[in-house]
């Protein structure tokens, strides 16, 4: 269900008695019907210290960038394979010094400059998806080989394979599969998003469908696991095993959580993008978006703001949130500052 606008309601702190006031400020919002502002399929969006907006189009097939403003500065990228195209499956961008986009259709990730000049190609021989980096690894999203799993795969620099981690799954996938179609809906429902924390060098891993908690799995660069933080869900909740048959049938009511991403934001707290829908049989007949803030010293949530808005959050810098936003026709790539 789209929301037609974005209103701010409360942040309500779990630790101590009190309300207080939240703010969630537009600074910049990029999107019309000029072709230098026109998005078809948004798959990335990143930005540097200068305020600086990079935006990946999956289905335009092309990389942009814009400046603080909102300005339109430069774009790369055509559909093709050779030196300067892109595929339409691109997958991931991340930022560290230079930027990397994972372009999944041709089996490469791209270095490129913040003047959008290519600078080389890395080639991957996994199908994969998000991509993030510490030091002169890469790390990506991938498939268990024969499991509806994920798992991270590990890329140095020079585009050599250098191992595998990640072994979870959720617990409420208990048993095997036993068709074609409840195999996909394991793969869809034991889905994941990943984050990096530069400073400390750790990788943190979560549950796109969390059951009775929201579990989040913090990992060295190595891929061995730290620790493991349970995140209490704010409502009564246990993931609805219906879902994992197929056909599915539905029940005359029914909830659903989902995770949309996460992002590290300074101070030692993290960012969940927290969806909540309510369903009448099959049918969505409400959906609500929340911004937690996660204490990872405790794991205790700290903030939690209603935002009345279909966005996606794409990057977090400090208090600034670079979200996709989808508010009629036009989609929309908004900076805001995030003040709690």
């Amino acid at each position: 269900m789209r929301m037609k606008r974005c209103s701010v309601l409360l942040i309500f702190l779990f630790l101590v008695p009190c309300i207080l006031n939240a703010e969630l400020i537009k600074v910049v919002s990029i999107g019309s019907n000029d072709l230098n502002y026109l998005f078809f399929k948004v798959s990335g969006a990143v930005l540097d210290k200068n305020g600086n907006i990079y935006v990946l189009d999956s289905k335009g097939s092309f990389l942009r960038k814009y400046d603080a403003q909102g300005t339109f500065v430069k774009e790369i990228g055509k559909l093709g394979q050779g030196p300067g195209d892109f595929s339409n499956v691109l997958s991931g961008l991340h930022l560290d010094g230079d930027l990397y986009l994972l372009d999944a259709g041709n089996s490469r990730i791209v270095e490129i400059d913040r003047d959008l000049n290519i600078k080389n190609y890395i080639r991957i021989r996994h199908q994969a998806r998000g991509l993030i980096k510490i030091n002169d690894l890469f790390y990506m999203i991938s498939s268990r080989q024969g499991e509806p799993f994920s798992e991270i795969v590990i890329y140095n620099n020079k585009g050599e394979f250098k191992g595998t981690f990640f072994d979870q799954y959720p617990l409420f996938i208990n048993s095997a599969t036993s068709t074609k179609m409840e195999y996909a809906l394991g793969k869809i429902y034991s889905d994941i998003a990943l984050s990096v924390n530069k400073e400390s060098e750790e990788v943190a891993i979560v549950f796109k469908y969390p059951g009775i908690k929201t579990a989040l799995f913090l990992y060295s660069k190595e891929g061995q696991l730290i620790r493991k933080i349970d995140i209490d869900n704010f409502m009564p909740y246990d993931f609805p095993g219906f879902r994992l048959k197929w056909p599915v049938n539905y029940p005359g009511r029914s909830e659903l959580i989902s995770i949309g991403s996460i992002h590290y934001l300074s101070e030692g707290k993290i960012l969940l993008e927290y969806w909540i829908e309510k369903y009448d049989s099959e049918k969505a007949m409400d959906q609500k978006l929340y911004l937690l803030v996660i204490d990872m010293a405790t794991g205790n949530t700290i903030h939690k703001e209603l935002v009345n808005s279909v966005i996606n959050v794409m990057d977090a810098r400090g208090n600034l949130l670079c979200a996709r936003e989808e508010d009629g026709d036009i989609a929309k790539i908004v900076l805001y500052r995030f003040v709690y």
